[in-house]
Parts: C-alpha cells; structure tokens; sequence
C-alpha cells in the first residue's frame, strides 16, 4: 500500500486563521453567545501572533454580577456547542 506525504505550509494556515473570513466567523459565534448569555455583554476580538480569538466580556457591573454567580457565559458557550450560526 502506498503512502502519501502530506506537507502543511504553515505561513498559508497561519494566514487563514487570521483572515477577515475567520474573524466574522468567530464575531458571529461571539454574538451568539453574548445574546444566549443575557443583557450586559460585548463581543470583540483580537488577532494574535498565529490566529484570530473572538472575545465575550462583561459590559455592566449587572452582567458582572449575574456571570459571578451563575456563570451564564460557560452555561451559553456549551449551549452553543459545535452547531453553525443560522444553521
């Protein structure tokens, strides 16, 4: 049986992981989890060394409270699970 070798350019990944394209992917997952969360939370998002991280924090000492006490964006992000936003 024959063998195939795979070689992954790294730059290319790299750059796919920070493309615009990812980036509204990750603020649409974002979104999704700040409106599934409650009022109070704000969606950004940072492109680092090697990818794009969307970020859900806290916005109002309100939010800040309810997310201490019944951790309503981990409960929102495992709601979310792995499904495809509008799908």
């Amino acid at each position: 049986m024959a063998y195939a070798r795979i070689v992954i350019n790294d730059r290319a990944v790299r750059d796919m992981l920070k493309s615009q394209r990812v980036v509204d992917h990750l603020r649409e997952h974002g979104e999704a989890i700040a409106a599934a969360a409650g009022s109070g939370y704000t969606v950004g998002h940072v492109i680092g060394k090697t990818r794009a991280v969307a970020t859900v924090l806290t916005e109002t000492a309100t939010a800040a409270r309810r997310e201490s006490s019944t951790h309503a964006l981990m409960r929102a992000t495992q709601a979310r699970g792995r499904t495809v936003p509008g799908g």
